[in-house]
């Protein structure tokens, strides 16, 4: 039982990941939205509808997605809403928010968050994944479903 827990943490410590370019800083990620405004003097920047995130390791869709930038104009945290849904590889997520924030290096899923991998579930009312430390944190009502092979 412990091996398969130790194993699902690893497998569900997904979902953006690398969204926040933690393993591959060069790579070029790709934001289309039908709008995007730039508000330099409140240091944030807001993508409006179907706002899509391409990057070589995951996708983002999302109806809106707001960066959030430090004084010295580099983003300090990102929040995407409005049926967010992320995939990489054969894993998955949905939630009706998703916030990375870059400092910690820590993505937070709220709003009815599920993360899959296969068949397996995770899902509870806030979900924070460590990329960085292959850690996942489920508050409120968690539930977990998964298969033994």
């Amino acid at each position: 039982m412990k091996r398969h827990l130790i194993y699902l943490n690893l497998i569900l410590t997904l979902t953006w990941q690398h969204a926040c370019l933690a393993q591959n800083e060069n790579a070029e990620t790709t934001i289309s939205s039908e709008s995007f405004t730039l508000n330099l003097e409140e240091k944030q920047g807001v993508f409006a509808g179907k706002v899509v995130v391409s990057h070589p390791k995951f996708e983002l869709f999302t109806e809106e997605m707001v960066v959030y930038f430090t004084v010295d104009n580099k983003v300090e945290r990102m929040l995407a809403k409005g049926q967010v849904r992320i995939k990489q590889a054969d894993k998955s997520s949905e939630s009706r928010e998703a916030e990375y924030l870059v400092g910690e290096k820590k993505i937070i899923l709220t709003g009815n968050p599920v993360v899959t991998q296969g068949e397996n579930i995770v899902s509870g009312n806030t979900i924070n994944i460590y990329p960085e430390t292959d850690k996942m944190e489920v508050t409120g009502r968690s539930k977990l479903q998964f298969y033994l092979e």
